[in-house]
């Protein structure tokens, strides 16, 4: 039981870094919503979480610039930098 409530807790940490990187695509890079869960859905965020722990680690803003740096996006973040 014990472990089965850690998995749970450990689930939503993973699905609440996904939000924050949701927000951070929005907010810092101007994403729209669902271009910023498509990033996420691309890369499967959620499953390379769930097999490594520690990439929680890192921080949303993190996560967005390695999303952005997958899909060849350097337009958005030179456009995050200029500002």
């Amino acid at each position: 039981m014990f472990i089965n409530q850690n998995k749970i807790k450990f689930e939503a940490e993973c699905k609440s870094m996904i939000e924050s990187v949701i927000d951070e695509l929005i907010s810092s890079f101007g994403k729209e919503k669902c271009e910023a869960k498509e990033l996420v859905d691309k890369m499967n965020l959620y499953t390379k979480l769930m097999e490594h722990p520690l990439r929680l680690h890192k921080s949303p803003y993190e996560w967005a610039l390695i999303l952005l740096k997958n899909n060849k996006d350097f337009e958005a973040i030179e456009k995050h930098h200029l500002n």
